[in-house]
């Protein structure tokens, strides 16, 4: 194919934009890193998803489907790789690195079913976020955020960010944990809760069960519509089930996760 030399000009243009407009590390060199840090991005995200099969629907209950998996193992860091540009573009003075895609998902290791999970030892997980948080400070990033997506590890995530702000604290470093799984999992119950027809033994269980395999359904179809195997999710809650839906609960956990930010890091305010 011929380009011309104005044509070659756009591209390479093209590709300057790209790199200032990411807010993923992953993405930049290591030169545009920098330079973003300087220019005061001195927030970094590092998000957690997780890998493991899915158990929250149990035999011999309303809501079973035909098959337990309904939703690609990777759910989890898909969100999370979501939620971390999100929360950063709003934040405008972040980065984000690409999602830690392992947790301490040890509950789904069971015999004939982990189906791909990859479990991390609390300790081994505790080792990694705290050599990513270094190496982040290490780069000059002053403000380290540190989330969870899965449920597994939230405990480790908060004991590693306390323990990693008060030794750095003093130097000027602060690292932080917010419970944005937990505060979020609390308002879609309560939605849930309103939706008519919902069924009753799910808002019995809480967030877990079939709430759970609305909420992961939905928001990996409104991400990845191709991870989501529709025609295996419980005829129960199937109905409620959409890509919508799972818009909404993705941007209401970077409300969450935006408003915890600003309201503890400087200069965290709206572009």
């Amino acid at each position: 194919m011929r380009t011309t030399t104005l044509g070659l000009v756009f591209i390479l243009m093209s590709g300057v934009a790209f790199a200032q407009q990411t807010v993923m590390i992953d993405d930049r060199t290591g030169t545009e890193v920098m330079e973003a840090i300087r220019q005061g991005k001195t927030t970094v995200i590092i998000y957690v998803g997780g890998l493991h099969e899915n158990t929250y629907q149990a035999e011999n209950t309303v809501y079973v489907g035909p098959r337990v998996d309904a939703v690609s193992i990777n759910k989890h860091t898909l969100v999370a790789l979501y939620q971390a540009r999100r929360i950063a573009e709003e934040l405008g003075n972040a980065l984000a690195y690409y999602p830690l895609p392992y947790t301490p998902a040890g509950s789904h290791l069971k015999p004939a079913t982990a189906g791909g999970t990859v479990a991390l030892s609390d300790s081994t997980f505790a080792a990694v976020l705290r050599d990513m948080a270094s190496s982040a400070v290490v780069s000059g990033f002053t403000h380290v955020v540190l989330i969870g997506e899965d449920g597994g590890g939230q405990a480790v995530i908060k004991k590693v960010a306390e323990e990693l702000d008060g030794e750095w604290s003093s130097k000027g470093i602060r690292v932080f944990f917010f419970p944005v799984y937990a505060d979020a999992n609390k308002l879609t119950a309560e939605y849930f809760g309103k939706v008519e027809g919902f069924p009753a033994e799910c808002l019995d269980r809480g967030i877990g069960g079939c709430i759970s395999a609305t909420t992961d359904a939905s928001e990996t179809l409104f991400l990845k519509k191709e991870n989501v195997r529709t025609d295996k999710i419980s005829p129960a809650i199937a109905k409620f089930v959409s890509p919508e839906l799972g818009k909404t609960l993705n941007e209401q956990k970077v409300k969450i996760a935006v408003d915890y930010i600003r309201g503890k890091i400087p200069n965290s305010q709206p572009r």
